[in-house]
């Protein structure tokens, strides 16, 4: 590794380390056929970004100084041109994982024309490394990045969203819980509504089928009348459990539950009425999520 001082002397500073994961191509890139999340689409490192573009600009401004613009590459201290090296490498990487063809191919060939010495001159490589730098610009300038607010960036590429206790008691409704916290994220309010009534309807035909309540091609309202009935019939049952009058509060305090959520969210998103706002979506989002938590430690798929 570069030592500071060299970096100083040359009027460059020592990019910080990036995090290192498994060696992989971008997915578009591996596999051009296989479907790709919406997280891998839109995942952006900018502190990457500010990495490169920092390597790039002092490293270019700093080898077009007339006093070293003549200068091979090859004469310049080793540890100076590892660090040179280095840069490009993390380049080429940079590039390579998002999809950058035409700005890795240059970054590339510096790194080549760096280990190769020769005539190669400190100037040369500055007009190189200037041009890569108007290549990412313009590449990037073509694409459009997404900035998630501090509060919802929590929420995007989350796994198991609502805690491992729902995920294992319904896992048939993960993937909607999962899109619901990727829709509030990106702040698609009335889309997160729609997936979370999605995976309360999971929830509600468990529940339904607990106390053999039908609830194929059934409406909420008939299925929700259909389970009250069944919990006030509980004490009428022979062979009800020691703690039926526990179970019977329980679930007798979720289908009022569900009924409310019913009425004030369910009917509208269904029929194309509703649009939601910040502060709608992030209530039912609570709400939601402390309903299948709480179903969750009596209730399982």
């Amino acid at each position: 590794m570069i030592r500071t001082a060299h970096a100083i002397e040359y009027g460059i500073s020592k990019p910080s380390a990036d995090r290192e994961g498994p060696a992989c191509l971008c997915p578009w890139l591996e596999n051009s056929h296989r479907l790709v999340t919406l997280f891998e689409m839109l995942a952006f490192d900018a502190g990457r970004l500010a990495t490169a573009m920092q390597f790039l600009v002092q490293a270019s401004d700093s080898l077009a100084r007339p006093e070293i613009a003549n200068c091979e590459i090859s004469a310049l201290p080793g540890e100076l041109r590892e660090f040179y090296l280095d840069g490009a490498k993390r380049l080429i990487k940079y590039c390579d994982d998002m999809g950058l063809a035409t700005t890795s191919a240059p970054a590339t060939r510096i790194f080549e024309l760096i280990e190769d010495g020769g005539t190669f001159t400190a100037g040369m490589m500055a007009d190189m490394l200037a041009d890569v730098s108007r290549r990412l610009r313009d590449r990037l300038g073509e694409q459009v990045f997404l900035k998630l607010l501090p509060d919802r960036a929590k929420y995007y590429g989350l796994q198991n969203g609502f805690g491992i206790a729902v995920q294992e008691s319904f896992p048939s409704a993960a993937f909607d819980v999962g899109e619901a916290c990727q829709c509030y994220a990106l702040r698609r309010n009335t889309a997160c509504v729609f997936h979370l009534m999605r995976a309360l309807e999971v929830c509600l035909a468990i529940f339904a089928d607990q106390f053999s309540v039908p609830h194929d091609r059934a409406n909420w309202q008939s299925v929700i009348d259909g389970i009250e009935k069944a919990v006030r019939n509980m004490g009428a049952d022979p062979a009800r459990s020691a703690d039926w009058k526990d179970q019977q509060e329980f679930f007798s305090q979720a289908a009022s539950h569900l009924l409310t959520i019913k009425n004030a969210w369910r009917n509208y998103t269904a029929h194309a009425r509703g649009k939601y706002s910040d502060e709608e979506a992030e209530a039912l989002l609570i709400s939601v999520r402390a309903m299948m938590q709480t179903l969750a430690t009596r209730l399982r798929e």
